[in-house]
């Protein structure tokens, strides 16, 4: 009798189960969710990317202008300078020397072009009496305009000392950031030892690209001046810089090994965020804007046979759709054949659908709203 038991409760166990697995296939199966956009028409201008490089407005490179071992270092690595600050200081012990030796030199020759106008004076009243010969006069004369000489040189020596003492400061030629100290305190320095430090100017920046004859010649064609260009910056990170630049110069001679001109473009950069020497990408609008079918650029998906997109359509089925790119402009994909204005297409989750699949659509509104 105990041993029914055991036996029941598989029975049950089994049944339950049967039960279960039968529930699991008649249920239906769950819409997979994905996101989508419609295809819109938006007035969209000309564009062209282009790879380039940040550069600073003004950079210096500090060096020393007298050989003396540096004293001091007197800014914050890494922060901003006014024009004038003392950044290096180097021992001025010999140059207050050799200034007080060219002091003393003025004032001897100084000394000795007295003694020789008075010379000169007392000879010429000899000379005019008839007890001075004309050979002392002349030799006088002579005397006279060698101690004005020597005055002139020793003035020159004394001003030169003077300009050494100064530079034993190393100051500022402008505002700007300034990088790390390449050269610590008790080291010997001078006109061959190198560069101390740099400066920047950061703000506003420039931004260097090279642009080929064929781009160049059909912004041209579009555009009666630089004004109508408007130039942005995207980060390494794929974000978009926030200030817009505007194109200031375009070069005069042509790079014959690229057939390609450089053109400069500036931008504000009051944050720092664009560095002397960073890699960027700048994309560059021009022309009359017109209005253009565009979808997000996410939706656009390549295989074999080329482009294609996956489109829901009334029944909510998923459709595949080849399509013909106008390229990208503005982050979207201008669309020339293959859909129409209100076509929804997957933006997100494509690889979680197969055509003829029923799936739940998401605006992409909806999802940014959530």
């Amino acid at each position: 009798m105990f041993n029914l038991f055991p036996r029941f409760a598989v029975l049950a166990f089994a049944a339950l189960t049967t039960s279960t697995a039968v529930q699991a296939q008649q249920a239906p199966a769950i819409a997979p969710s994905v996101i989508v956009a419609k295809a819109e028409m938006k007035a969209l201008d000309k564009q062209q990317d282009f790879l380039g490089r940040v550069q600073a407005m003004e950079k210096v490179d500090l060096r020393a202008r007298v050989s003396g071992y540096l004293t001091s270092v007197k800014f914050s690595e890494g922060g901003m300078v006014k024009k004038g600050d003392v950044l290096f200081s180097i021992d001025e012990a010999p140059f207050v020397a050799t200034l007080d030796q060219a002091k003393a030199a003025v004032a001897a020759a100084e000394a000795s072009l007295k003694n020789a106008i008075a010379q000169l004076t007392r000879t010429k009243e000899l000379a005019a009496n008839g007890n001075a010969s004309q050979s002392t006069l002349d030799q006088r004369t002579a005397d006279e305009s060698a101690a004005r000489a020597e005055v002139l040189r020793t003035q020159a020596a004394q001003r030169q000392a003077e300009i050494n003492l100064g530079w034993t400061k190393v100051t500022a030629p402008i505002d700007g950031r300034i990088g790390r100290a390449l050269v610590t305190t008790g080291n010997l320095v001078g006109p061959d030892s190198g560069t101390l430090a740099v400066i920047v100017r950061y703000n506003p920046i420039y931004v260097l690209f090279p642009v080929t004859q064929r781009e160049l010649l059909d912004a041209r064609q579009s555009i009666t001046n630089l004004d109508q260009l408007s130039a942005q910056v995207i980060l390494a990170n794929g974000s978009t810089y926030t200030e817009k630049g505007k194109i200031d110069l375009v070069d005069v001679q042509t790079n014959q090994s690229t057939d390609s001109v450089l053109v400069r473009a500036q931008f504000p950069n009051s944050d720092g965020l664009l560095v002397d020497g960073m890699s960027v990408r700048v994309n560059v609008s021009y022309g009359t804007p017109k209005q253009q079918l565009v979808i997000p650029s996410s939706a656009l998906m390549l295989d074999q046979q080329g482009s294609f997109v996956l489109v829901v359509d009334a029944d909510k089925k998923i459709e595949v759709r080849r399509i013909v790119s106008g390229g990208q402009n503005h982050g979207l994909i201008v669309i020339e054949n293959g859909l129409k204005v209100g076509d929804v297409v997957v933006i997100e989750g494509q690889q979680r659908v197969r055509p003829g699949m029923v799936v739940t659509p998401m605006p992409q509104t909806q999802v940014s709203k959530s």
